[in-house]
């Protein structure tokens, strides 16, 4: 779905995350998803700041949350100097809007306010 990033890159936001720099908290809206272009994220519960999950160089994360129109249910922090590249939800919809009719079908199958 996202063989082009590069371009997807051009059109959206890259920044900049200094070590334990905050990139999102529990119970935002998931209104955008990430690619880490360098640098880690933790995913981290918001009161004993255990970590989840992490994400490193290439990793993208957030789409399900996106898709699904939810709150973040954990926050996200970066563990050392980061380069982020955010891409808001419209970015995400507008590419399903473009696939194939087959592939559009399932994602809106599995995903109904797609």
């Amino acid at each position: 779905m996202f063989h082009d990033i590069d371009s997807l890159r051009q059109k959206n936001f890259t920044f900049h995350l200094w070590p334990r720099e905050v990139l999102f908290r529990k119970g935002v809206e998931a209104d955008s998803f990430y690619l880490v272009i360098s640098g880690k994220i933790m995913i981290l519960t918001p009161f004993s700041a255990k970590i989840v999950r992490e994400y490193g160089a290439g990793e993208v994360f957030g789409i399900p949350e996106v898709l699904l129109g939810e709150e973040w249910k954990f926050m996200a922090e970066a563990k050392t100097f980061s380069s982020i590249c955010s891409f808001p939800k419209d970015s995400l919809f507008n590419r399903i809007e473009m696939m194939d009719s087959q592939p559009k079908k399932i994602m809106k199958y599995l995903l109904p306010q797609v």
